[in-house]
């Protein structure tokens, strides 16, 4: 299917959930209703500010984008400096009942502890680029103590044999999301990302992006952490047989609830709370990026608060990227999870915001502007002539 495909098939419809008027599901609709894009204005002004400066036009590339779609987010008044937090949403998958993992499910508690213990890879990234973590255990098998203001249930269902979660699971879920964002905003941060724990979990995002994008297991499957060829083979069928025991879907909703997990759940709900905040938000890996695909069909604005990381591996993140225009700026191969691309990016945002911030321009440097050829012009009109 095509993006409009998707959006008319799977676009959330609350009038699908008229019994479902619990606290939870009226603080979805609000934060949905108030998500308004970034300013125009804003984009407009600190696009031409950035062709002021003393360079050849464009030939900051990403950083010019990033700015400006910052100053559009901020709307015009760019912080200086960026308090930074990735938090983790944990949750175990009950698909792992296929043997679709090559990691038995006690994996999921032991490296949450590895976050909390500060030694894990996500956790050494977040410390050399200044970014602090955060845990919410919501649904990891042995409670994660000290975690669980938010804890749902101690694993998800098998989606090979029937829903993963209750309707009011998955909306408990996306509710977690927003409220963890909220809360971390309110705190200072401006700044997030959001990462996940959970084993199986690349399975029920392949799961999730199979339904919603129409495309064969094949596609949106990959190796998660790891599978030899067989198992790969296992996981694949569980994948199409997930999608198909729980067929049909109502919406993005339904998806998420009969097929995904409260770690995607979670991870959707702090998308849309920091794109109704008007916070920027990064993006990691193949799960965060059918969260994002899910959050998409809530509000289509939230995209414009979403910053990608890097290129993972995984098919179905390929395949989400290329749906949502999504266009990493990173190729560093990595396919961790936890959050791990998210520090390297912010990074990444701050270096744009640093040297845009306070270059020279043309005229402090009695440098004619028109002495530049602008090659985006060029380049442009060379591709719509492929």
């Amino acid at each position: 299917m095509n993006k409009e495909e998707i959006k008319e098939k799977f676009r959330f419809n609350p009038e699908n959930y008229r019994e479902a008027g619990n606290s939870d599901f009226e603080l979805i609709l609000s934060t949905v209703n108030s998500i308004v894009p970034p300013s125009e204005k804003f984009m407009e002004e600190a696009a031409v500010y950035c062709d002021s400066l003393c360079k050849p036009l464009g030939s900051l590339g990403v950083l010019e984008n990033m700015y400006v779609r910052i100053s559009g987010i901020f709307d015009g008044k760019i912080p200086r400096k960026f308090k930074k937090a990735v938090i983790v949403y944990s949750a175990d998958n009950g698909i792992c009942e296929e043997g679709i993992s090559s990691n038995p499910q006690e994996v999921t508690e032991r490296i949450c502890h590895n976050i909390l213990k500060g030694t894990s890879g996500l956790c050494r990234l977040s410390e050399f680029y200044g970014a602090e973590v955060f845990l919410e255990d919501l649904g990891v098998i042995n409670d994660i103590e000290g975690h669980t203001a938010y804890k749902i249930n101690r694993g998800s269902r098998n989606s090979a044999a029937g829903p993963a979660l209750t309707l009011n699971e998955a909306i408990e879920g996306i509710a977690a999301g927003i409220k963890t964002a909220e809360k971390l905003i309110r705190d200072g941060y401006n700044l997030i990302g959001a990462g996940e724990m959970g084993v199986g979990n690349t399975a029920t995002s392949s799961t999730v992006l199979s339904v919603i994008t129409g495309n064969r297991s094949e596609t949106t499957t990959g190796y998660g952490s790891g599978l030899t060829k067989e198992d790969y083979g296992k996981k694949i069928e569980t994948v199409r047989k997930a999608a198909e025991t729980n067929a049909p879907y109502k919406d993005v909703l339904d998806v998420m609830a009969k097929v995904g997990g409260l770690d995607i759940c979670a991870m959707a709900g702090c998308y849309l709370a920091c794109a109704a905040k008007k916070i920027p938000f990064i993006l990691d890996g193949v799960i965060s990026m059918a969260a994002m695909m899910c959050a998409s069909l809530f509000s289509e604005q939230v995209k414009s608060y979403g910053f990608s990381s890097h290129r993972t591996v995984e098919k179905g993140a390929r395949l989400t990227e290329e749906l949502l225009e999504i266009n990493p700026p990173l190729d560093l191969m990595m396919r961790l999870g936890e959050g791990s691309g998210c520090p390297p990016a912010m990074n990444l945002m701050e270096a744009s915001v640093f040297t845009l911030g306070s270059m020279a321009t043309f005229e402090d440097v009695a440098v004619d502007k028109n002495d530049y050829v602008d090659i985006r012009k060029g380049e442009k009109n060379h591709e719509e002539n492929v």
